[in-house]
């Protein structure tokens, strides 16, 4: 089974950076350096920041991003004769 983050995801989903600013003025120096980038090191750069999903012990709240509240689990398949109990999740 594969954990992650369930709200980071969205960032993967919109193609969106995770970044590591804690405030509002390294948010802009951070995204000032992003919008330096050529087009392909902007996007390898946002793709290598989609690893913090996966980093499910290290919660990242800094005030922009949060993480660690739900977290999910996923894996190549599941047949019906191993489902033991269904249970009924609304996401926010």
């Amino acid at each position: 089974m594969l954990l992650s983050d369930f709200d980071l995801w969205h960032y993967v989903l919109n193609n969106w950076y995770i970044g590591d600013s804690i405030n509002e003025e390294e948010l802009d120096a951070e995204w000032e350096w992003l919008d330096k980038l050529s087009s392909q090191e902007k996007q390898d750069v946002i793709e290598k920041s989609w690893d913090k999903i996966f980093s499910i012990k290290k919660s990242l709240n800094n005030g922009f991003n949060s993480s660690g509240k739900y977290i999910q689990g996923t894996f190549w398949e599941l047949k019906l004769n191993e489902v033991r109990k269904v249970q009924i999740f609304k996401a926010r």
